[in-house]
């Protein structure tokens, strides 16, 4: 092998190819016994001149053979010099390029005009060890136009001998270029997604793409690195953390939020049992602040569970969206009313009075039917541990004023109410939205002024029901402080024929001071229509029953003027929360004709009012659809008597606001205090269509009497007991 060792030892280029080119033309020849020689230093079986086709053996990794062969075979250099490997660290495929190897900094890339012979008779394999192609594309920074050629190569020619390990890391290294910039932007191949129309047309700005420079030539390369086609939502999450500013300025909210709905499993199932997500530092999430919408954490937005108090403090809030917000909440988002420190402050002593005496006296009677769920038959669910004894031992006074102060981030605001909690210790706040009075007892106080107001008992009552709804329950709902209302506000009869169990209860509640101050007289039904234009025709032999049915036609019967709804209202009747309402109400009201289509119903707004957002539109559509079923299935009033309006007064004073007016026949219906009060539940399961059963009859009611009084109240209840059958056959029920 002294041939070898000259080739290896010489400083001249040309005496090294000289002595190299001899080898080769003298390898098969037998008296020299190159072949020989040469297979047994490098390990392997020697085929003779006429069995090269046969297969051989893999490259040796022996240390000791490897150590007996000299670096004897001229490579390519980086600048030109004279550079020699042995023949274990060479490899000579034609189709490797100078420049990649260059660029990846591979040694041992037999010279051009070597290569078919090193092949052959120096069985140098034509590629170098997969490892050391790996190893090199993870270190060298490549620019695009490199990286599509290494890529490229790859695919042609290493991608069947890659194993699981080399696609593990290249999946997870930054090695491709988003750019053709001479420092571009890179990306792991993991953080990637084929630019399928499927997937851009889903997800637009949110992924990163393969530049489509690299396609289709390296798409093998691509998917040997499980870049899919589509994302899964561990590749869509991850790409919400890294680009959610980008998606946000490209995309608009209704995407966004839908995007936020499909992931909002994957991302609560992800939080590990300490609570803790990879996305709860990240302001990724929507939070919305008045009318604008922007980034936030999660734990920085507000649950919503009480609207009077969100347009009080306007707080950055949650989506209200269920699956957002139990998403919200699970990291760490409160409830609004958690968070707001409610108080109540008295002017005046607190004494005892006929009225505090006669709201105690039905308390203490009616407090079994407060804590009554009708729908299951049972007690009511969420309430507070102590709540029986809150109901046994509570006080209640009168005094001059009582004022409720809300504090929230340093910010009060403070208004006058009927009636007020006073506890004898602290409100606690316990978890996310739990409250606690300790010790067991409590203290109400009525406002003195609150039974000098147009119907005054209903405005006691009305703030007896919400300050009861804070005490017994685990958290403050409107539909629990309704349902107290019902309970308060209505006879035993009526409560009896709604399935409420009061046979149990021995007496008739009090007569109340303020009825009795105000003088209210039976209602005779014979007079019904005097003074508001009908009358009911008078003859003793008329049956009574039969002009009732007919007085009930006629306000059931009326049409509006005119089939088109009026392009502006700026003067109609007006009906406000518990029958505190006033006819001829002035109103400025302009019709939203783009979503008549979309509703079913026009939809009106009043000035300075909030106005109507595409989050609207959902709960719109289920409210027209109620209507729609109470006027066609229960009244047979035609839908194009009814129409929805968006007036928001009862937001800045609970007691105070319109929900539904009737103005020259057509029946005109608030969407801001049904999406404030009953969106939450289900139309059409109990209290929600029982409640506009009643405000529909009360409208109704106005075509016939046109003020508040007791003609008006007596027709109200004549046509909710006539259509009330027709209400149940439409809700499924069987009427008791």
């Amino acid at each position: 092998m002294e041939v070898l060792q000259l080739a290896a030892d010489t400083h001249d280029a040309n005496t090294c190819m000289r002595a190299v080119n001899y080898f080769l033309e003298h390898f098969d020849n037998g008296s020299s016994n190159y072949r020989q020689e040469y297979f047994s230093l490098i390990g392997k079986w020697a085929p003779s001149s006429s069995s090269k086709s046969k297969k051989k053996k893999g490259r040796s990794h022996d240390s000791d053979s490897s150590a007996s062969l000299p670096a004897f075979v001229p490579v390519v250099s980086q600048d030109g010099s004279l550079l020699r490997r042995p023949p274990q660290g060479c490899y000579c495929s034609p189709d490797i390029s100078s420049r990649l190897v260059q660029t990846l900094g591979l040694e041992g890339l037999v010279l051009p005009e070597l290569r078919d012979e090193a092949k052959d008779k120096l069985c140098i394999e034509p590629l170098p060890p997969i490892q050391d192609i790996v190893n090199a594309t993870l270190e060298v920074p490549l620019t695009m136009v490199l990286a599509k050629e290494v890529f490229e190569f790859l695919c042609q020619h290493a991608i069947g001998k890659m194993k699981d390990p080399h696609w593990t890391a290249l999946r997870e290294a930054n090695i491709i270029p988003l750019t053709a910039d001479p420092e571009p932007e890179r990306a792991r191949p993991r953080d990637l997604v084929l630019p399928s129309s499927q997937a851009r047309s889903q997800y637009g700005t949110l992924l990163d793409y393969v530049p489509g420079e690299y396609l289709p030539g390296a798409t093998m390369f691509f998917k040997g690195c499980a870049v899919p086609e589509f994302p899964s939502d561990d590749i869509v999450t991850a790409a919400l953390i890294r680009n959610h500013q980008r998606f946000f300025g490209t995309t608009d909210i209704a995407t966004y939020l839908g995007l936020l709905v499909s992931l909002s499993p994957y991302i609560a199932r992800s939080i590990s049992g300490s609570g803790h997500s990879r996305l709860e530092k990240i302001p990724c999430f929507l939070g919305q602040k008045e009318d604008k919408w922007m980034l936030c954490k999660a734990v920085d937005a507000v649950i919503v569970d009480n609207q009077v108090y969100s347009e009080l403090f306007h707080p950055l809030i949650c989506p209200r969206v269920p699956d957002l917000e139990h998403l919200y909440t699970r990291m760490g988002a409160q409830y609004l009313t958690a968070m707001i420190m409610e108080r109540f402050v008295v002017e005046g002593k607190q004494v005892v009075t006929e009225l505090s005496r006669s709201v105690l006296d039905l308390l203490n009677e009616r407090k079994s039917l407060v804590l009554f769920d009708p729908d299951t038959r049972t007690k009511k669910p969420d309430l507070r541990p102590d709540h029986e004894d809150l109901l046994r031992n509570v006080q209640i006074f009168e005094a001059d004023r009582v004022v409720k102060i809300l504090t929230y981030q340093g910010v009060s605001k403070s208004f006058d109410q009927s009636a007020g909690l006073i506890t004898t210790g602290p409100l606690k706040a316990k978890g996310a939205h739990k409250a606690d009075i300790t010790p067991s007892k409590a203290t109400i106080v009525v406002a003195s002024g609150a039974h000098q107001k147009h119907n005054a008992w209903s405005a006691v009552l009305h703030g007896l029901s919400r300050v009861l709804a804070s005490m017994l329950f685990v958290r403050f709902k409107h539909s629990e402080a309704s349902h107290i209302f019902f309970v308060l506000n209505n006879s035993l009869e009526d409560l009896e024929s709604e399935g409420y169990p009061v046979a149990a209860i021995r007496k008739q509640p009090p007569r109340s001071i303020v009825e009795e101050d105000r003088g209210m007289d039976k209602y005779d039904p014979s007079q019904a229509g005097q003074g508001s234009g009908t009358s009911i025709a008078q003859g003793e032999t008329q049956d009574v029953a039969q002009k009732i049915d007919d007085l009930l036609s006629q306000a059931v019967n009326r049409r509006p003027n005119s089939t088109v709804p009026p392009s502006c209202i700026q003067e109609a009747g007006g009906c406000f929360p518990m029958s505190s309402c006033e006819f001829n109400l002035p109103h400025d009201l302009k019709l939203l004709g783009e979503y008549n289509r979309e509703v079913t119903l026009p939809i009106y707004q009043e000035r300075g009012h909030p106005g109507l957002t595409h989050l609207m539109i959902p709960p719109a559509k289920k409210f027209a659809s109620m209507l729609r079923g109470l006027a066609h299935q229960v009244f047979g009033v035609p839908a194009d008597s009814l129409a929805l309006y968006l007036n928001g007064a009862h937001r800045e004073n609970s007691s105070e606001g319109s929900i539904a007016f009737n103005l020259e026949g057509r029946l005109y219906f608030n969407l801001l205090y049904y999406l404030d009060t009953h969106d939450a539940q289900v139309a059409g399961e109990g209290s929600v269509e029982f409640y506009w059963f009643i405000t529909f009859a009360h409208e109704l009611a106005h075509n016939l009497v046109q003020e508040h009084n007791q003609q008006h109240g007596y027709v109200t209840q004549e046509l909710e007991a006539k259509y009330f059958q027709a209400l149940c056959q439409r809700l499924g029920y069987i009427p008791r």
